[in-house]
């Protein structure tokens, strides 16, 4: 697996640059933005689409298919490569907040529910993908993309005018530690089954 997530490594650099780049632009308010952590967190999920995009321009699965590797640790380097990136772009901002000064008691928790929103995602997409391939890569692409600039601002204004119908008030009264650890045990149920489904769909699939 090793040699696997190298691979991956060294075909995305420039694209780790570049989305690290944006990172640290953001997260130093060089250009100014309401939520870098937000923006780090949506960087490392479009990470995950353009790579995705890239193999299937390149045929990457074929190549890598043709060489004597075993389809399970393909699809485990896979999950081990996002999320590392994922976790990377937003330990980088919540860093560069820090050390700038913009360190808040609640960056923190923000970070650790970035982190496990990102495995959420994985859990999501990669099983998705294993199954329809670039269609749903390029659907859901289009799709994320009308989410956030169209419907996430007018149902966060919504909630917000309406503060959020008391429900961040009764999130908030519970400890950090009793919402992290439910949402860390949901989320390793959740991850547990989209390896075990993904690695299933990847072995099926015809190359």
């Amino acid at each position: 697996m090793r040699s696997i997530l190298y691979k991956d490594l060294v075909v995305e650099r420039t694209v780790i640059l570049i989305y690290t780049a944006g990172v640290i632009l953001f997260a130093l308010q060089v250009v100014p933005i309401f939520d870098p952590l937000a923006l780090a967190f949506c960087l490392a999920i479009f990470f995950t689409f353009t790579t995705a995009s890239h193999e299937e321009m390149n045929n990457g699965h074929i190549l890598l298919n043709s060489l004597p590797v075993d389809r399970k640790e393909v699809v485990a380097a896979k999950y081990a490569f996002h999320l590392a990136v994922g976790a990377g772009f937003i330990g980088l901002d919540v860093l560069l907040e820090a050390v700038t000064g913009a360190w808040s008691p609640d960056l923190g928790r923000q970070f650790a529910f970035a982190v496990l929103g990102i495995i959420w995602f994985v859990s999501v997409f990669f099983p998705l993908y294993f199954w329809l391939g670039h269609r749903f890569v390029q659907i859901a692409m289009i799709f994320l993309f009308i989410m956030l600039v169209g419907v996430v601002p007018i149902v966060f204004n919504l909630a917000a005018k309406h503060d959020y119908w008391g429900m961040l008030d009764a999130v908030q009264t519970l400890p950090n530690s009793l919402l992290l650890g439910l949402g860390a045990v949901v989320t390793a149920i959740v991850f547990i089954v989209s390896g075990l489904l993904s690695a299933r769909l990847y072995e099926r699939k015809q190359f």
